[in-house]
């Protein structure tokens, strides 16, 4: 606030200077003088009010565009990777695969208390045969290329994950 005060302090400094000792039009030198003056105004006021606005209202403001930017990124990074999985066995088994994985591991161990890695049974029983055939540690990979994953098989491969929650 002081800034703009000093600020303010110069320009009317300088509007006397230039009214005494220049045969400008005195009107449109007044007139620029009130536009900066109420522009220094506007600067005081935006500041009070971020200043007034809570911490993390501020914080959670300036990162919005970036988290929206991010989110996107993953979204587009999700959808080549089931694009992936769609076109053969091999990109479904080393594209897609692990990502379900993540997702059925951490839902087992969130709900059920189980480890994928270390009670491969018990979670076999809370998966079900389906998603356990593209989940299991053991799994090995396609031979050769192989259809992928068609539409109604990700239907259903997304209602055994749901049901998992």
């Amino acid at each position: 606030m002081r800034g703009l005060l000093a600020t303010a302090a110069v320009a009317t400094v300088a509007l006397g200077v230039a009214l005494a000792l220049g045969p400008h039009d005195r009107g449109l030198a007044f007139v620029a003088y009130l536009d900066f003056v109420c522009a220094l105004l506007l600067i005081g006021l935006a500041q009070s009010i971020c200043r007034a606005l809570p911490r993390q209202a501020r914080r959670r403001r300036a990162h919005a565009p970036r988290a929206a930017a991010a989110q996107v990124e993953q979204s587009d990074w999700v959808e080549r990777r089931l694009r992936l999985a769609q076109t053969s066995a091999d990109e479904l088994h080393r594209h897609f695969r692990p990502i379900v994985i993540e997702i059925a591991a951490a839902e087992l161990v969130r709900k059920h208390g189980v480890v994928l890695e270390r009670e491969p049974g018990r979670a076999r029983a809370l998966v079900g045969e389906r998603l356990w055939e593209l989940i299991q540690p053991d799994r090995p990979a396609p031979p050769g290329r192989g259809r992928g994953l068609r539409p109604d098989e990700l239907r259903d491969l997304v209602a055994d994950l749901e049901a998992l929650r």
